[in-house]
């Protein structure tokens, strides 16, 4: 099943299901974007996708969990960078950084699928 989900509305639809829910994530996942992946059990990415948090450019801090959900996921001072400058970063440090759990290594969407299969637990990423 694909779903796709994009308002906050969506984030708590994801946040509460009991299925494990994976975001594949193709070009920039940036503010909204990023949060709802942020909700989701998994995530995996092109390589050369964008991830980021920009809000901060307009005046505007994360409104969809992602001040909360990002430190969760990477190191404080990735989270902190990230927020408070709106740099997006690429897959690669992502990856680093444990904001990902994988890059694709072909097709994005069969890639995503296979690692839903291979997982047994899902990332505690709203606890």
């Amino acid at each position: 099943m694909v779903v796709s989900l994009s308002t906050q509305n969506g984030v708590a639809i994801v946040t509460i299901d009991n299925p494990p829910v994976n975001a594949a994530i193709h070009g920039t996942a940036l503010g909204g974007g990023l949060e709802t992946a942020m909700a989701c059990h998994q995530r995996i990415a092109a390589p050369t996708a964008k991830l980021g948090l920009p809000e901060v450019n307009l005046g505007l801090i994360p409104g969809a969990g992602g001040t909360v959900r990002l430190p969760r996921l990477v190191p404080a001072e990735t989270a902190l960078n990230m927020v408070a400058t709106g740099k997006p970063i690429g897959a690669a440090a992502a990856l680093r950084d444990g904001l990902i759990d994988a890059i694709a290594d072909g097709d994005l969407v069969q890639d995503a699928i296979d690692l839903a299969e291979k997982s047994t637990a899902p990332t505690p990423t709203t606890q």
